[in-house]
């Protein structure tokens, strides 16, 4: 994963991260219209940076394990025949 991709999953994460405190701080104060605006942008920005991670383009990341009989089994981390 080149280093540009990493710079954007850790702001996919910090992203989420605030999410999360934006929805805790909005639900416990009800009445807080800037909380609630916070948690419009960031699920927006939250959207926008997982939409480009997903189409970056980078190439799925596979993981092989070895089962009894020598059978050779493969995880995905992407569909292995996607639609379409």
């Amino acid at each position: 994963m080149s280093r540009k991709t990493w710079a954007w999953a850790l702001g996919a994460a910090v992203v989420t991260s605030g999410l999360g405190v934006a929805i805790n701080i909005a639900t416990d104060v009800k009445d807080a219209w800037w909380a609630w605006a916070a948690v419009a942008v960031l699920t927006v920005v939250s959207a926008g940076v997982s939409g480009w991670l997903q189409s970056s383009g980078a190439p799925p990341i596979t993981q092989q394990a070895t089962a009894s009989g020598n059978a050779t089994i493969q995880q995905a981390g992407r569909d292995i025949n996607p639609p379409g």
